[in-house]
């Protein structure tokens, strides 16, 4: 493996681990690694682990940065589970202290892991820090800048989504959600919690991660000089309803998990036969306002997500699923259109 990218007398810095995830996206994963190893910090090394891509982007950023450890995946595995690939790896380095998380259409800022050290290293009860997210270095619009989890609903309560940044966001404060597109971990606590919970394909598994740490007695912090640029949908669309049908099946296995079974008929009962015939089609709309004709299609991936909870309960999702699922809505296009 190649050495870490140190610069002489600073190396009392710990040692981060970079996790990149990159599925058939060559030129924003480049940019993204390009942003670990020019960011100013003096000790990082890069993991890339390649989710079976179909392009030859694995192999030629493999090519393209000998210095980043490449880890080949021989399956589509989700996110967690690519992800996790290259956290094991790096539990086994006996330097590993620290572990970030980035999105591979995310480019870090500058000078902005720092912050997010420092605050992991003010505690050791600090187990997980999140920073600002905007969607481009030069948009002034924040993508994410911190949330909280509300378990009533289930669901992430992101703070500043789509407002400017007018500084109203520039206190470190703890939160109770950190999103895995950028997130800085202490690798103890990892070793104490567990890996990303897997069982999600794409999604969700932030949210649990989250929770575990949390639970787990650790603080989670927002950390607003902790930037990175990310414009979003770097490998999917919100609007496509195979990512619809992903997100609502793992909205059901995470309700499950962290529900009595009490509330989670409760809760169950109200989201299958009040919410999603009454109240969702408005939120979906939302979702597809380019064309609202279309929102008969996240409506239906709603109900499949549904009714395939319903056939296979908490059974892990797979890449297969999201496929059938697919097949499934073209057929019923061609039946609509005929």
């Amino acid at each position: 493996m190649a050495s870490a990218n140190e610069a002489p007398g600073q190396t009392d810095w710990p040692l981060i681990y970079a996790i990149i995830l990159n599925w058939n996206k060559f030129e924003c994963t480049l940019a993204c690694i390009k942003s670990c190893l020019q960011s100013d910090y003096p000790r990082i090394q890069v993991i890339l682990v390649d989710n079976n891509s179909q392009d030859g982007s694995g192999e030629k950023l493999a090519r393209e940065m000998p210095e980043i450890t490449y880890l080949p995946n021989m399956r589509n595995d989700g996110f967690a589970r690519g992800c996790n690939i290259g956290i094991r790896y790096a539990l086994t380095r006996p330097d590993c202290a620290l572990i970030l998380l980035l999105n591979n259409d995310s480019e870090l800022k500058r000078g902005a892991l720092q912050s997010a050290v420092r605050r992991l290293q003010s505690s050791s009860e600090v187990g997980m820090v999140g920073g600002k997210i905007l969607t481009g270095p030069s948009s002034g619009r924040i993508w994410t800048a911190g949330g909280y989890m509300n378990m009533r609903l289930g669901r992430a309560e992101s703070r500043g989504v789509q407002a400017d940044d007018l500084g109203q966001f520039d206190q470190p404060v703890k939160v109770t959600f950190v999103t895995a597109a950028m997130a800085l971990m202490r690798a103890s606590a990892i070793e104490q919690i567990g890996l990303i919970p897997d069982e999600y394909f794409f999604g969700q598994e932030e949210w649990d991660l989250s929770v575990k740490m949390d639970r787990a007695g650790y603080e989670l912090w927002y950390e607003p000089e902790f930037v990175s640029y990310h414009p979003g949908a770097g490998s999917h669309s919100n609007a496509d309803p195979v990512f619809i049908y992903n997100s609502y099946r793992n909205k059901l296995l995470f309700m499950n998990k962290y529900s009595t079974r009490l509330k989670w008929k409760l809760w169950f009962f109200a989201f299958s036969r009040i919410y999603a015939r009454f109240l969702a089609l408005n939120n979906l709309r939302k979702i597809h306002r380019s064309d609202s004709a279309l929102s008969w299609e996240l409506r239906y991936a709603l109900q499949s997500a549904i009714r395939d909870y319903r056939r296979y309960g908490r059974r892990p999702i797979q890449e297969n699923d999201l496929i059938s699922f697919r097949n499934e809505l073209d057929a019923v296009r061609l039946a609509r259109m005929g």
